[in-house]
């Protein structure tokens, strides 16, 4: 409609070598991301910051909250991006 694609194909590994997880992720926290930080979840009513970056052995990084009650407590940046903005993205191999 109008011009644009209703969807497209694009693979995650595509994405990220135009921009990094840690950009994905500052753009939802609205600052700096530093692993040894602690911050509060954008994603539920927080209110002490308790979560946490972290970096898996693969190089993945993960936002931690255990706090999560919707067992969402691992989320990479792909899900961190559908839950900030109540979307769905389907993108061949993700691991959320």
């Amino acid at each position: 409609m109008y011009g644009y694609e209703d969807s497209f194909d694009i693979l995650p590994d595509q994405l990220l070598q135009k921009v990094t997880a840690k950009e994905i992720f500052e753009w939802i926290f609205e600052q700096d991301i530093n692993t040894i930080v602690r911050y509060i979840s954008p994603f539920r009513d927080d209110p002490s910051p308790s979560c946490r970056f972290q970096e898996t052995s693969d190089g993945t990084l993960l936002f931690i909250d255990f706090g999560e009650t919707s067992g969402k407590t691992h989320r990479t940046c792909w899900r961190a991006v559908m839950d900030h903005y109540k979307c769905s993205l389907v993108i061949a191999g993700l691991k959320s």
